[in-house]
C-alpha cells in the first residue's frame, strides 16, 4: 500500500513511517525540512520512501497524489499562544480540506484524518470521554480548528474517512520536539503551575500500531487511540525526579486560575479517555506504561543533545 502522509517529520508521523516499513508499506511524504536528528534523516534513501519537498501551507502539488491508496494527515501545529492562531487555522484546518479534496479528485478511497482528544469533553471532570463527548470540549484555537475539520469531514463520505484521536503522546523521535515541549519547559521553570485531573498518556508507537489497524479492518469513524490515564501530580512528580528538578517547586491551583497560564493550561485541562471502541472494534492493545513513554522521550532529547539529564 502506498501512502501520503503528512507530519512525517513529527512525533507520530515518525512512528507511522517505522510502523509502516515493518509492514512493507510505501510512502510518499512531503517535507519542509529534515535535520539531521529527524528519524526520517535515516531513511531519505529509502526506496519505500518518496520525499517531496513543499511547504504545505503554500498549497499541494498534485504529484503527492500519484498512485497513492491512503491518505495520513499527521500534519498539525499546537500552540497555547495568540500569535500563532493563523498558522493553527491554515494548519489544522485548511490543510485536511485541501488534502481530503484533490484526494478524492485523485481517486484516493481512504483518508485519515489525526485529531485530538482536546475537541472532547464532558461537564462531569470525573467521567472517561468517548467518542461522543463534545458537549464541553476545550476553548482553545487549536481544539477550535481541529473541531472545525473534524466537523467538516463528518459531513463528506463518511465511509471512507477515518478520525483518530490520540492521548497525549510521549515517544522517542520527538524531535521537534511537540509534546515533549512540557518537559523542557519543566526544566527551564517555564512551567510552575498545575491542577488536580487525570491526563491520558500513551506512546507514539502505539497510537501508530492503532492507525494500521484501522487500516487493516477498513474502519470509518472516530476512534480514541490513547494509553493510561493517570494523575497529573503523579505525572509531574516522576517527570520532576527524572529531569532533576523539584516537584515542590510547582503549585497547585484551581482549574479557573489555570486559564490564565497558556503552557500549563494546555497541558492540564483534561479528563480520562477511554480507547474501549477502538480496544473492541480494531483490538487496539497500548502496551507501553507512561513510565516507559517518558524514558524514551528523555532518552531521544538526550542521545540527541536536546536536553541534559541528571547523571
Amino acid at each position: 500500500m502506498r501512502i501520503l502522509l503528512t507530519g512525517g517529520t513529527g512525533l507520530l508521523g515518525s512512528h507511522i513511517i517505522d510502523r509502516g516499513l515493518q509492514l512493507n508499506h510505501q510512502f510518499v511524504v512531503p517535507y519542509r525540512k529534515i535535520s539531521n536528528r529527524h528519524f526520517l534523516n535515516r531513511h531519505k534513501d529509502n526506496e519505500s520512501i518518496r520525499l517531496i519537498e513543499t511547504k504545505l501551507t503554500e498549497g499541494l502539488p498534485e504529484q503527492l497524489f500519484s498512485d497513492v491508496d491512503v491518505i495520513i494527515n499527521a500534519a498539525a501545529f499546537a500552540s497555547p499562544f495568540e500569535k500563532d492562531h493563523e498558522l493553527m487555522e491554515q494548519m489544522n484546518t485548511q490543510l485536511p480540506k485541501s488534502l481530503y479534496t484533490m484526494g478524492k479528485s485523485a481517486n484516493i478511497n481512504k483518508f485519515i484524518q489525526i485529531s485530538s482528544t482536546s475537541v472532547l469533553g464532558s461537564e462531569d471532570q470525573s467521567q472517561e470521554l468517548t467518542e461522543t463527548s463534545n458537549s464541553h470540549m476545550r476553548e482553545t484555537k487549536y481544539a477550535l480548528t481541529k473541531k472545525e475539520a473534524d466537523d467538516w469531514l463528518d459531513n463528506q463520505d463518511v465511509s471512507n474517512v477515518t478520525v483518530i484521536h490520540p492521548g497525549f503522546m510521549l515517544d522517542k523521535y520527538d524531535s521537534r520536539p511537540s509534546s515533549g515541549a512540557v518537559l523542557m519547559a519543566l526544566k527551564m521553570k517555564k512551567f510552575n503551575y498545575y491542577t488536580k485531573g487525570f491526563k491520558n498518556i500513551v506512546a507514539a508507537s502505539d497510537v501508530a500500531n492503532g492507525i494500521f489497524l484501522s487500516l487493516d479492518n477498513n474502519s470509518q469513524g472516530h476512534f480514541i487511540l490513547g494509553g493510561t490515564n493517570i494523575e497529573i501530580e503523579d505525572f509531574l512528580k516522576v517527570c520532576c525526579e527524572k529531569i532533576g528538578k523539584d516537584f515542590n517547586d510547582l503549585s497547585e491551583i484551581s482549574r479557573e486560575e489555570l486559564r490564565k497560564y497558556p503552557i500549563e493550561r494546555e497541558f492540564c485541562l483534561t479528563q480520562k479517555i477511554s480507547s474501549q471502541k477502538a480496544m473492541n472494534e480494531l483490538k487496539y492493545n497500548p502496551k507501553t506504561e507512561p513510565s516507559q513513554c517518558l524514558q524514551n522521550c528523555l532518552e531521544w532529547f538526550q542521545d540527541k543533545r536536546m536536553m541534559r539529564l541528571k547523571k
